[in-house]
């Protein structure tokens, strides 16, 4: 049985890796209909990978703001109803960063790139429900068929009088059961046989068939083989070595679900030095709120618990060793001059399996993944930063002093 259960583990990675590349190779992006998540590659109009922004939506938001019974695109969503990272407005969208220039998603290797790694760690956390971020491949993905395609009866142009009309299952066979590129083309009929149309998206690469199956390729040419997941898949997970460099570079906590070790980098605004990586114990428990959500951050946490009135800490933050500044723009320099980046590269493998970023979406999705979230009452359906401050403060949003 625990063969079984690892095997169907493996499987469901080697096609979220599938999924993935595709949505990077193909400038495409991924949603996941049951936690909202929704991850948009960054690509360029001359076909640079420069990493993926994320958000998350729920699909009854998105079906509200569909039409004719079909959610709206979750990638236009995201995009039009979002601010970006880094603007005035409350960042709802928060994104994974290239450490290069920028990657050829067309023709390199994608499996150099730093995104698609990142991209497979958010969706495994994520569990099932992963489709493209297409209105057809969201309605198919959440059991979604109006009734229009179900009772559709069509007649093309050269077919003879004595013939009975194509109904959805003639749409479904010509779409080799993808029940999203079925609904497609439905919409798309003018005069031609389903299979004609079928032939020439392919030969237009609007689809391929990858590992079996007919997969929506928006218009750019792959190959089977640069799509289909490697053998080592079980090796997409972000590295220790990686989530340390992103944490510096990005000024983000970390975070072991499993040991409750919180790892705050400190990294000089002015200088834009690390200067030193402070650490603290909060279990998981104490950062979930009495509705079930995490509604604290670790480091947070610490900071107003773990910190006395007259400055004293009673040894429970600690500091790791550092010798001198590094620039935190400077990624060789990090690894070859930093004793502290070796030191928490370190510290994060002592400590095992468990780790993610330190923020209430990242713990609760980890925490998940490690079906922790079971044992504690954890909901991993994410609140709004502010609804999550309100709980974390005993307030509720809807008082008016929160609003």
């Amino acid at each position: 049985m625990a063969d079984d259960t690892a095997t169907k583990e493996g499987q469901m990675v080697a096609e979220m890796h599938t999924l993935a590349k595709l949505a990077l190779r193909t400038d495409q992006a991924v949603y996941n209909v049951h936690t909202g998540l929704c991850i948009v590659p960054d690509v360029n109009g001359d076909g640079e990978l420069f990493g993926a922004q994320y958000t998350h939506t729920s699909l009854d938001v998105l079906l509200s703001a569909g039409s004719n019974e079909m959610p709206e695109s979750a990638l236009e969503y995201t995009m039009s109803c979002y601010p970006a990272s880094g603007t005035a407005a409350a960042n709802r969208l928060d994104a994974i960063y290239e450490s290069e220039e920028g990657i050829n998603a067309y023709a390199d290797d994608l499996e150099k790139t730093n995104s698609l790694p990142q991209m497979i760690d958010m969706m495994v956390a994520n569990g099932k429900g992963w489709c493209l971020a297409d209105p057809y491949s969201i309605a198919a993905e959440a059991g979604i068929v109006p009734r229009r395609y179900l009772d559709v009866e069509y007649m093309p142009d050269n077919a003879d009088l004595e013939d009975q009309p194509l109904g959805w299952t003639d749409f479904l066979e010509a779409a080799e059961g993808n029940v999203a590129y079925a609904m497609m083309l439905v919409d798309r009929t003018e005069w031609a046989y389903p299979s004609t149309m079928v032939d020439e998206d392919m030969r237009d690469n609007e689809v391929a068939e990858i590992g079996g199956k007919l997969m929506l390729t928006n218009g750019l040419p792959v190959e089977e083989d640069d799509i289909l997941a490697s053998e080592t898949v079980e090796t997409v997970e972000l590295s220790d070595k990686d989530m340390a460099l992103d944490a510096i570079k990005q000024g983000k906590d970390l975070y072991n679900v499993n040991t409750g070790l919180v790892l705050h980098p400190f990294v000089e605004s002015d200088t834009k030095n690390l200067s030193q990586v402070t650490s603290a114990f909060v279990s998981l428990p104490l950062l979930t709120g009495a509705d079930g959500h995490v509604a604290s951050e670790p480091w947070s946490y610490a900071v107003e618990h773990y910190i006395e009135p007259d400055g004293n800490t009673d040894g429970r933050i600690g500091w790791l060793p550092e010798f001198a500044d590094v620039k935190v723009d400077d990624t060789h320099g990090i690894e070859s001059k930093s004793s502290i980046y070796a030191y928490l590269v370190k510290m994060m493998g002592k400590h095992g399996s468990g780790w993610c970023f330190g923020d209430t979406k990242s713990i609760a999705e980890t925490a998940h993944s490690f079906k922790l979230d079971k044992d504690l009452g954890i909901d991993v359906v994410m609140r709004s930063n502010h609804e999550n401050r309100c709980i974390a403060h005993g307030n509720s949003k809807d008082a008016p002093d929160n609003r």
